[in-house]
């Protein structure tokens, strides 16, 4: 019985941390997605993928945490989410990076991703849309 009260104090501490870390996991949601997007050879290439320029999907009134890597030696590039009002900074061609975050809305997006400053050369669609 002596050492059970020796321990409750410890017991009680690691319930009362159970209980905060359950109710942070549930006020903090799902983790952002996680997305790199790299403008190399006047093009956009999204991490995972091979195609420049791909259609970038995402799901619905999400959280994301999307890095914007400029690759392109010498070209100044930016990186605009156009129907999601996201907007990086202008990044120089030395391999700067901006991490962006923002949440998608809980509805259907049609939009694209761009280059501002090369329209014709780094154009792409970009859908929010829920995942069957």
């Amino acid at each position: 019985m002596a050492r059970l009260k020796r321990l409750l104090p410890q017991v009680a501490v690691i319930a009362v941390l159970g209980a905060l870390a359950l109710t942070l996991g549930v006020a903090l949601g799902d983790p952002a997605l996680e997305i790199t997007v790299r403008a190399r050879e006047m093009a956009f290439y999204v991490d995972g993928q091979t195609t420049p320029n791909p259609t970038l999907t995402l799901p619905p009134a999400r959280r994301v945490r999307l890095t914007f890597v400029n690759e392109d030696i010498g070209v100044d590039h930016d990186l605009v989410l156009a129907g999601l009002g996201v907007i990086s900074s202008v990044l120089p061609g030395d391999g700067s990076s901006q991490v962006l975050r923002f949440k998608t809305p809980d509805r259907s997006v049609d939009g694209a991703y761009k280059c501002s400053l090369h329209l014709r050369m780094m154009s792409a669609a970009l859908r929010v849309r829920a995942r069957d």
